[in-house]
């Protein structure tokens, strides 16, 4: 969950500086999300799911990819998983994030990739989202 909320507030504040931008008199839309989204309590872990739902339990396949550093040239192994999902829930305060908040943070992240990878085009998505009934 931790890396999930890390991209959100990535996403906000991305969107906030170069798409919002800042009503006077209001808190920013990078603060309010990074202060307004939290996750629960009791969740840290969410498990990494096939499309089934059930849970993946071990990779699909790996990827090689040259990687440059200031020591030369090496070769990064990446498991990945095809199909994959991740269901989660989040916590809102008050009425400072609305669904809308949340969609476009996730338009723009689905594009824009989560994780370590996104750079070189990895990590995008799709998304769905649903209010809780309570």
């Amino acid at each position: 969950m931790a890396t999930i909320r890390a991209h959100i507030k990535d996403c906000a504040s991305v969107l906030s500086s170069l798409y919002i931008g800042k009503i006077s008199g209001e808190k920013s839309f990078a603060v309010r999300m990074k202060n307004a989204i939290y996750y629960p309590p009791e969740v840290y872990w969410v498990p990494i799911l096939k499309a089934d739902g059930t849970p993946a339990m071990q990779h699909d396949g790996t990827k090689d990819t040259f990687v440059h550093t200031f020591q030369g040239n090496s070769l990064k192994q990446f498991e990945f998983i095809t199909d994959a999902r991740i269901d989660f829930q989040l916590l809102l305060l008050g009425n400072a994030v609305k669904m809308a908040d949340l969609h476009r943070i996730f338009e723009y992240g689905g594009v824009h990739g989560y994780a370590g990878e996104r750079g070189a085009g990895e990590g995008r998505y799709t998304f769905t989202m649903k209010e809780a009934d309570e």
